[in-house]
């Protein structure tokens, strides 16, 4: 068709074609953020996130801990005691002539010690034993004996256990009684002493004789003892309540630079242990997972003359319940939280009737009771950011042709509707994620205004362009990526040190990125 027309007449050499010149622009990407993606890109799950009735999140983690240890209160070991009863010369018999029953008797009074010397009012028991051991010296028939433990007391009769026996004479002879559904009361004695009687009967045959220098010995023991209740004045003693860690996973992607305004670390205690504790939360610390970088929670809370206290529970079956929180207030839970902490380990003491070590109070403790607390981190997300940053990056497709151009910048459009201001640091990156050229950090991100209530009211437009060096349009040319790294501020206060701003579920941010240049194409 063409050669119709006669174009081998054509002179090309006599065409005037106009020159390309101006500002032409290759778009590289853009990201765009709500703030619940943002969250879930610091890997905040959705069932972590609240969001209060003035639109503001709310961050959420849940745990309990649990503690019993009733042998850290009060520990009570096998009980023994012995005694040795002698024959007096006014009972020496001579030789009988017929058969004669000789009965002689005494009372002791023994001590049922505690391990740590507690002051002990009652113990019920679950079980055990209460064994004697007797000998007899008396070359007669047979001895018979009986003890009295007249604070023992069986819990439906209320009469004291009794345990008998008979044995052949000279030797030795054992007898038992179960523990179980009984009570030793030590209320109304002095240093846990209990008292018990003891009557030996020596029956003689004839031709036998019961001499003056004839003697009994008894051992016994309440061994293998566990207990249902144990009531006494316990003292004080330093238990560990809260051994435990909670994980905190939504930290993980969290770097450092983000300070929380109100975070509430919330303890709620229920304590089935008739004891108080002062909770010391000296030694909860949070760190990297690994135990490096701890940092350990201090503040009022934390001193020794205003530790928090958990009420003991008032009466068998039933519980106390205690509330502590741990705010800024009275801690440095902001600082503790500060360094996106991935666990926080509550080595927490407790120590026993703190403030009362005098015990005007009877304590009470039950084997398998315990106390338990439901642990709510709760995270207003009013937040303050020091140097907090965020990483995203673009392709290249294997490089950018720009040869034909005669300058080059980087524009960056932000439409901002976040609290904060920002600067980009960008790199040129090959395939393998090597710096190639680095581009000076800048400013691309201006706060928006922020009402006294620290609320965004209206987004911030802002449009800056970067030259690049042709350092950088030679990286440009071979680089596979752009990494940008975007670090994030609260806005400077000239009156404040803290100035924490919210955020709300509909905050979001837009950040186009865009390669320009002056094209001047002559033909």
């Amino acid at each position: 068709m063409l050669y119709a027309c006669g174009t081998n007449e054509l002179e090309f050499d006599n065409i005037e074609i106009q020159r390309i010149n101006g500002i032409y622009g290759l778009p590289l990407g853009e990201i765009s953020y709500t703030m619940r993606e943002l969250l879930q890109e610091a890997a905040i799950q959705d069932d972590a996130l609240q969001v209060g009735a003035d639109s503001v999140y709310i961050l959420t983690y849940t745990d309990n801990i649990s503690y019993t240890a009733q042998d850290e209160f009060v520990q009570i070991n096998d009980i023994t005691g012995s005694g040795i009863l002698t024959v007096p010369n006014s009972l020496a018999t001579g030789v009988v002539t017929s058969p004669r029953t000789v009965t002689i008797s005494d009372s002791y009074v023994q001590t049922y010690d505690a391990q740590e010397g507690e002051e002990l009012d009652s113990v019920f028991y679950n079980g055990g034993e209460l064994s004697v051991t007797v000998t007899s010296t008396a070359n007669v028939s047979r001895v018979d004996f009986q003890f009295t433990f007249k604070n023992t007391l069986n819990l439906n009769t209320r009469n004291p256990i009794i345990v008998a026996g008979t044995l052949n004479s000279p030797g030795i002879g054992n007898a038992a009684e179960d523990l179980t559904n009984h009570v030793t009361l030590l209320s109304e004695t002095t240093n846990n002493e209990f008292e018990l009687d003891f009557e030996v009967s020596f029956v003689l045959s004839a031709g036998q004789e019961l001499m003056g220098n004839d003697i009994v010995t008894f051992d016994f023991t309440y061994g293998n003892q566990s207990f249902s209740v144990i009531y006494g004045k316990f003292g004080q003693n330093t238990v560990q309540v809260g051994d435990e860690t909670i994980d905190f996973d939504f930290f993980s992607d969290l770097d450092e630079g983000i300070l929380f305004g109100e975070p509430t670390l919330r303890f709620n205690f229920v304590n089935a242990i008739g004891i108080p504790l002062a909770i010391d939360f000296s030694s909860m610390y949070a760190d990297d997972g690994a135990g490096g970088n701890q940092i350990f929670l201090e503040g009022p809370i934390t001193r020794v003359n205003n530790l928090p206290e958990i009420a003991a529970a008032p009466d068998l079956n039933s519980t106390s319940e205690t509330t502590i929180e741990i705010t800024p207030s009275n801690s440095n839970i902001r600082s503790v939280l500060a360094t996106s902490p991935l666990r926080i380990v509550f080595d927490v003491a407790g120590t026993s009737n703190y403030y009362d070590p005098d015990n005007s109070e009877s304590n009470f403790i039950e084997p398998n009771n315990s106390i338990t607390a439901d642990v709510d981190l709760e995270i207003p997300l009013d937040i303050r950011l020091e140097d907090f940053q965020e990483s995203f990056r673009f392709g290249l497709s294997g490089g950018l042709d720009i040869s034909d151009v005669d300058s080059v910048f980087l524009r960056v459009v932000t439409l901002n509707g976040l609290p904060f201001s920002g600067s980009l640091a960008m790199e040129i990156q090959d395939e393998n994620e090597q710096m190639l050229y680095t581009i000076p950090e800048r400013v691309v991100v201006n706060t928006p205004f922020i009402n006294v209530s620290g609320e965004v009211t209206d987004p911030n437009n802002t449009s800056v362009d970067i030259p690049l060096s042709s350092e950088a349009v030679d990286a440009l040319g071979v680089g596979s990526f752009i990494n940008m790294v975007l670090t994030m501020n609260t806005p400077a206060s000239q009156t404040s040190d803290e100035i924490f701003v919210k955020i709300r579920s509909d905050y979001s941010i837009q950040i186009k990125v865009g390669l320009g240049g002056q094209v001047d194409i002559g033909f």
